[in-house]
């Protein structure tokens, strides 16, 4: 059943994967039930475009421009873009962010061999200095937007229902990462 009425819909989030889509970019796909309104309890898909894989690479002694250039040079090909950012450690006590790199990566399904590389690469690094770098490309979504397990999420669904290709369920929708809310104060109930 489709949502005629082109309001924001709810989804209470149940599990979640990751596939590709036409142009070959990652989408993360979140399986779930409605909640509220006619439509309650069907089950949905959502695909979201534009989380984009990374691998944080910390300090290892080098300045960071320096880094940044070792980077872009071993990593040709796997990385979209570097970026400088400023972040804690994830290990130890700090007072001050750290000067780190962000490698946008091209697919998540390079990032152990884009690690492999680097290390070899750039002498400087080991495993210590790439973070982020084993956690699954859909967790790392999760994690990133603040959603867990049976948490819901808003959309506005007006326009963005996709055709059904292959997957059990009527209700697929697309959007954008920027256009999903998490609502952690919502609490669900359903009565079967």
């Amino acid at each position: 059943m489709h949502n005629s009425r082109g309001v924001s819909l709810r989804i209470l989030v149940v599990d979640a994967d990751y596939n590709f889509n036409k142009l070959n970019e990652p989408a993360i796909r979140l399986y779930g039930k409605i909640v509220g309104g006619v439509d309650e309890g069907l089950n949905i898909v959502l695909h979201v475009l534009g989380f984009e894989p990374y691998i944080i690479v910390g300090d290892c002694g080098l300045d960071i421009f320096e880094l940044k250039k070792k980077v872009e040079e071993v990593a040709r090909g796997f990385v979209k873009r570097v970026e400088i950012i400023k972040r804690f450690k994830p290990i130890g006590y700090q007072i001050e962010k750290s000067n780190m790199l962000r490698l946008v990566l091209f697919s998540p399904k390079v990032v152990q061999d884009l690690r492999k590389i680097l290390k070899e690469g750039i002498i400087e690094l080991t495993d210590s200095q790439l973070y982020e770098a084993d956690i699954v490309f859909k967790n790392r979504f999760l994690v990133n937007h603040d959603i867990s397990g049976m948490s819901v999420i808003e959309f506005n669904e007006v326009g963005k229902k996709i055709n059904n290709y292959g997957l059990n369920c009527s209700n697929l929708y697309v959007c954008n990462k920027e256009d999903i809310k998490v609502l952690n104060e919502e609490i669900v109930i359903f009565d079967y």
